[in-house]
């Protein structure tokens, strides 16, 4: 792929020993390709800068490209991740979001919202398959904001969870996206120059439950980035996490909630009282 540079991007087919052109495809009013092209089957998957997903059907033994289909997500702004695809799931990072949409038609399925909305995404998740015998994928995936904090997706098939698993003290921007070795340990790095090994452990990672004591009682709690569990708890990892509760007739509270190292494993309880509008 190729940058716009004012114009039409290009997608190239080339002879891998001689450097012959064999097919393209033009991308008009699309941006550049700032992504790395993700075979899955016959199909091309990729990314442009103009917040466009896109795939094209490749012949791998005459490198013609055809069929070429590309849709555009509300909200996703510039986009340069390189997509991950597993299971008929194309997952991919945007502005302020990581965004599951379907490998066939493209459809948007579900996003995760990060706490920074302002901010792309710019990485290539790295997605395991470790834990499908509980219905779930993992994605870590990294925000081009400071601190360069390391996130994790858990996509349950109906919604994508987002928490923060690390926050360097070197904190900077980040663009890296993670690496994993055969031991489990992630490996990435943000603009501060610093180096991140995170090391696989053998217990399931502790979270601290946070549950709402809202007046009235049927208030909505949302905290950004992350899906309430069935009982309407939050099961959050040590970090800042921003929310807000509304109700009709109420004006609306947001506020920000700190969880520490030490809170992890116990349990906790934030009151609102809504005040009448």
């Amino acid at each position: 792929g190729t940058d716009a540079n004012g114009g039409t991007a290009v997608l190239f087919s080339r002879d891998r020993s001689t450097g012959k052109l064999l097919d393209m495809v033009e991308l008009e009013n699309m941006g550049s390709v700032r992504s790395s092209l993700v075979r899955s089957g016959d199909r091309l998957y990729f990314t442009t800068s103009g917040g466009w997903l896109c795939s094209v059907e490749l012949d791998a033994k005459t490198g013609e490209l055809s069929g070429l289909d590309c849709v555009q997500h509300e909200n996703v702004g510039y986009v340069t991740s390189s997509p991950v695809i597993y299971d008929g799931v194309v997952y991919y990072g945007a502005q302020g979001c990581l965004v599951a949409a379907d490998a066939g038609t493209l459809a948007e399925l579900r996003r995760a919202a990060f706490p920074d909305t302002g901010a792309g995404v710019q990485a290539s998740p790295l997605l395991t398959t470790a834990y499908t015998e509980g219905d779930a994928v993992y994605l870590y995936v990294t925000q081009n904001t400071t601190p360069g904090t390391m996130y994790v997706v858990k996509d349950n098939g109906e919604a994508l969870a987002l928490s923060a698993l690390y926050t360097p003290e070197e904190a900077d921007w980040c663009t890296a996206s993670a690496i994993c070795d055969g031991d489990g340990t992630i490996y990435y790095h943000n603009d501060s120059g610093y180096l991140y090994a995170l090391e696989r452990t053998e217990t399931a990672r502790q979270r601290c439950r946070v549950t709402f004591a809202v007046e009235p009682s049927g208030a909505e709690v949302t905290v950004a980035g992350c899906t309430a569990e069935g009982d309407g708890s939050f099961l959050l990892g040590s970090g800042t996490y921003a929310y807000t509760v509304g109700c009709e007739g109420y004006q609306t509270a947001s506020g920000t909630l700190t969880v520490t190292e030490e809170e992890l494993g116990t349990d906790r309880t934030i009151t609102v009282s809504l005040v009448r509008e």
